[in-house]
């Protein structure tokens, strides 16, 4: 693991290359000043630093069909805004790298908050129970995630956030902005040293929301202040004009740099009604201060008490959308050599190996929920990743993230296409049709040039699977940090009014066990071979990402019309550990006989992770019916067993466990 050393540029105008500068000198029309060079890098540093990347995107989606927006309409034109972020913190606690602003865009619309997400890669009961206040603070009605044990060594915890909230009708439309608007900011604290102060900035919005003097709030993210003020004179086709005693040439770009970042919110008043909302912050025990004022020329300038130190047409800023160069950057990694895995010699009997992945998952993984109003225990989930909250006359909201990020290192891009695949797919296990997904990414920095290509393969698989699965993109985040790739994808979905969640717990005895897809037992990379053949490398599981909608349609259509009692994602451990799991979230007392029969060895049968496939249960007398929808749409299912009573898993002659024991393995101390 490298050392965890993030140097600071000496000036920010160094990131910027012959070509940009070009840019700017053409947009301006004449020679920039240093300070104007060093003003624009700073406003885009996040992009420079991440130049190839984007260039991919640029690439990818032209730089504009994919339009990325948080806000998603969902009923009667009332909508939902999803959010996240991103901690690292080192070992002691101390907060290395913080781009996490998940609960602050929620509050800063006076949202309703139903699911606060997280996914935290440590045992460390203080990072836990930070998050735990945060959303018991906030007032959040679903609490739920993943914490991951660490390997041994790992010098960081790394801390992924989301959260989901919901408005009334066009909440998230605020007043275009009048010249002679007055720009206030507000000081509420930060949200991880402070809890309170998102709950704090949530309560004054909704008291204020919808007086007709606010035209506008903007939170003051990583980035400061002088960049959140450009971004929304470049969305909302206005000027800025910021005054700021004390400010002069030298200080100018560190005062807008650093400025707010993490502390501070912008709100956007009409002229004349300073009082108003000085009374109203008063009265939230905050602090407010006027910054500067909109105006009608698309023109950003600073000043000091006298004098005009920076002046910028607003179009300047998007210099980078013509100097950066939306190629292809052809990527040449070394492959590895792959084993012919046939030579092995197979088990006869797969129960141990089956209970070691059970106990392996208990110990890595474990998944948890908590409800507003119920009392304060936190209780384990098996249906990873997925919370759901009730929304009022709108059916239920369902939220998943990816639980097959582990391909990253094998197969960059093929892992990009599984990861979105992933989690869109757990979704629809639930009964709910996918609205939106979210993207968090940490890429190898770009001195890191022996591993950059690994993210931008990550990105060329995510975007192809974007595109054949048709999804909309909520947000996606880049943060370059020394040479990792990780991907945190999220999905978002709604299950119709009056329609029960489906789970993935068999339900009765008697019941078929059908699996929906075609089972090709691939090896690579998975979980198994994690544990068992750590330094033999086999071809991974592929996806079918044109199959993938169709195996959506056929599950959805199946459990709207009531044919099937469970559904699950087969994912890590393969089909074998999906019936384990979905015999432990069962009814009790219940157990699964399989006989399943392919010309594959008998560990890819059991723990063979084939992407797309689907295990289900139905009474039987809805066979047929399930059967003809599936023909109806081309897609394989073939039944493979039945639900029994006698409280074991027996899997063809390979696995004989008791489904008590399986529970005991998985139970959390």
């Amino acid at each position: 693991m490298p050392s965890l050393t993030i140097k600071k540029q000496k000036t920010y105008a160094q990131l910027l290359q012959d070509v940009d500068r070009s840019a700017i000198k053409y947009l301006l029309r004449v020679k920039p000043t240093d300070l104007e060079l060093e003003f624009l890098a700073m406003v885009n540093v996040d992009k420079l630093k991440m130049r190839p990347y984007l260039e991919t995107i640029m690439r990818l989606d032209d730089g504009v069909r994919n339009h990325i927006n948080p806000v998603i309409q969902y009923d009667n034109g009332n909508s939902i805004l999803i959010s996240g972020g991103t901690k690292l913190l080192l070992q002691n606690g101390r907060v290395k790298l913080d781009v996490d602003f998940t609960l602050r865009e929620q509050a800063i619309f006076g949202n309703h908050l139903q699911v606060y997400y997280s996914d935290i890669s440590t045992a460390n009961n203080t990072v836990i129970n930070k998050f735990l206040k945060q959303g018991r603070v906030s007032k959040i009605k679903k609490l739920g995630g993943n914490i991951t044990i660490p390997y041994q060594g790992q010098e960081y915890t790394l801390l992924q956030t989301a959260a989901v909230g919901t408005n009334e009708k066009n909440s998230f439309v605020v007043t275009p902005p009048l010249a002679g608007t007055e720009i206030f900011c507000i000081t509420a604290g930060h949200s991880w040293k402070n809890p309170k102060s998102d709950f704090s900035i949530n309560s004054l919005i909704k008291t204020i929301k919808g007086k007709s003097w606010l035209s506008g709030v903007k939170i003051i993210d990583e980035k400061g202040l002088g960049t959140a003020l450009v971004n929304f004179a470049q969305t909302h086709n206005v000027g800025i004009s910021v005054k700021i005693t004390g400010i002069n040439a030298k200080n100018l770009v560190g005062k807008l740099r650093d400025w707010g970042a993490y502390e501070d919110i912008l709100v956007f008043i009409q002229a004349g009604c300073d009082q108003e909302i000085k009374r109203y912050v008063k009265e939230s025990g905050l602090k407010v201060r006027k910054i500067g004022i909109i105006q009608k020329d698309r023109i950003f300038s600073v000043s000091g008490q006298k004098k005009l130190f920076l002046s910028l047409s607003i179009p300047v800023f998007d210099y980078y959308k013509i100097s950066f160069d939306s190629v292809h950057h052809l990527q040449t990694h070394e492959k590895k050599k792959i084993t012919d895995f046939s030579k092995i010699k197979e088990k006869r009997f797969y129960s141990s190996p089956l209970k070691k992945l059970l106990s392996r998952f208990a110990e890595e993984r474990k998944s948890w929920e908590l409800t507003e109003g119920k009392l304060g225990k936190v209780t384990r989930s098996v249906n990873y990743g997925l919370v759901s909250s009730v929304l009022p006359n709108s059916g239920i909201m369902v939220f998943t993230a990816a639980d097959n990020n582990y391909f990253t290192s094998l197969e960059p891009r093929l892992s990009g296409k599984l990861t979105v695949a992933n989690a869109v797919r757990q979704i629809v296990c639930r009964g709910a049709k996918p609205v939106a997904i979210s993207i968090r990414n940490i890429f190898p920095e770009l001195k890191e040039g022996k591993d950059r290509w690994k993210g931008i393969e990550i990105l060329k698989g995510q975007e192809e699977a974007i595109r054949v699965l048709g999804l909309t993109i909520a947000n996606r985040h880049i943060l370059p940090f020394t040479d990792q790739c990780v991907q945190h994808i999220t999905s978002v979905g709604f299950i119709p009014e009056n329609q029960t969640p489906m789970t993935g717990g068999l339900k009765q005895e008697g019941d078929f066990i059908s699996i929906l897809g075609s089972h090709r037992g691939e090896l690579g990379g998975t979980k198994y071979m994690q544990n068992f053949y750590p330094d033999i490398r086999v071809n991974p599981p592929t996806v079918d990402l044109a199959m993938e909608p169709r195996i959506h349609e056929v599950l959805l259509k199946s459990i709207q019309e009531g044919f099937i009692q469970s559904a699950y994602n087969v994912s890590g451990g393969g089909l074998a550990i999906a019936i384990a799991l979905s015999l432990i979230s069962g009814e009790e007392g219940i157990g699964a006989r399989i006989h399943l029969s392919r010309k594959i060895r008998n560990d890819e049968l059991l723990f063979g992770e084939t992407q797309g496939l689907i295990l289900i249960s139905f009474e039987e007398n809805n066979f047929i019916k399930f059967e003809r929808i599936c023909m109806q749409n081309n897609i394989p299912a073939t039944t493979i067993g039945r639900v029994t009573g006698d409280g074991k898993f027996t899997f063809n002659n390979l696995i004989n466990v008791q489904v008590k024991d399986m529970k005991n393995l998985m139970t959390i101390g």
